[in-house]
């Protein structure tokens, strides 16, 4: 599944995934990006009714960003499904793997969204 949003990928995104998903035997591959640290869950925050809280109270915890594990959020380039999974309604089967894009991804939801890919596009050729 290639989503029109994500103009970043490259062809060897989807060669790496599609050669995954079929040596190892996945069920589906998405492609990931690895989360910063200073963006980790247990470092976000929820405000309310004028005060400040952790999202996850195990955040309270959290002293020095050394005591983090990585994260990974879905960038939206590639997404990678068998049969099986497709004709099925769960997309991320207990048999499902990943494939880290190292290269910055961009989701496209705004406007500023689409100026940023215009900026790294131009600085690319």
């Amino acid at each position: 599944m290639l989503q029109l949003t994500s103009p970043l990928r490259q062809s060897k995104h989807l060669i790496k995934a599609i050669k995954k998903i079929v040596d190892k035997k996945f069920d589906a591959i998405w492609s990931v990006s690895k989360v910063d640290k200073k963006f980790h869950p247990l470092k976000q925050l929820n405000i309310k009714k004028n005060k400040l809280s952790f999202s996850s109270q195990a955040g309270s915890k959290i002293i020095r960003r050394q005591q983090l594990k990585n994260t990974y959020i879905r960038n939206g380039a590639v997404y990678a499904y068998t049969r099986k999974v497709i004709l099925g309604d769960n997309l991320l089967p207990k048999n499902s793997s990943y494939l880290i894009i190292k290269e910055k991804q961009i989701s496209i939801d705004t406007m500023e969204d689409i100026q940023e890919v215009k900026k790294l596009i131009r600085l690319e050729n």
